[in-house]
């Protein structure tokens, strides 16, 4: 069981760097556009 919730925690804290990646991009772009 304590195995598990580990796993859960990685998997969020990939989740939150693939958003911030997201958000890092998207940031780029709007920089581009002006």
């Amino acid at each position: 069981m304590g195995q598990d919730r580990q796993m859960q925690m990685i998997g969020g804290i990939q989740l939150q760097a693939e958003e911030y990646d997201l958000m890092a991009a998207a940031a780029d772009l709007d920089e581009i556009e002006e």
